[in-house]
């Protein structure tokens, strides 16, 4: 009986980049990052970075489509796929939102 081999890291990344560009995937992410826009927008002035992460949210309220694809990428590469639930898609975006909206100087 023999083992099956682990994917290389090459087959894992290209298998990443394929979910990214998966337009079910990307029509999620699309609300799942509007939804937390607003959430963003909600928060408590002194909530850490929040100015980078207020701009960050009032861009992707006007112009969703020009995030999707980099928010996409982000969390396929950290590992989300098409199976994970809402919930968990949201928990992904809360995750990378502050890469994406930088740090305050």
């Amino acid at each position: 009986m023999s083992e099956h081999p682990q994917p290389t890291a090459a087959t894992a990344l290209n298998d990443q980049f394929l979910e990214s560009q998966n337009p079910a995937t990307q029509q999620r992410v699309t609300v799942a990052i509007v939804r937390y826009a607003k959430t963003v927008s909600d928060e408590a002035d002194d909530t850490p970075n929040h100015q980078a992460r207020l701009r960050l949210a009032e861009q992707v309220a006007r112009m969703p489509q020009q995030f999707v694809q980099p928010f996409t990428l982000l969390v396929t590469a950290q590992g989300f796929n098409s199976q994970a639930d809402d919930g968990t898609l949201g928990d992904w975006i809360t995750q990378v939102w502050n890469v994406m909206a930088g740090r305050q100087a």
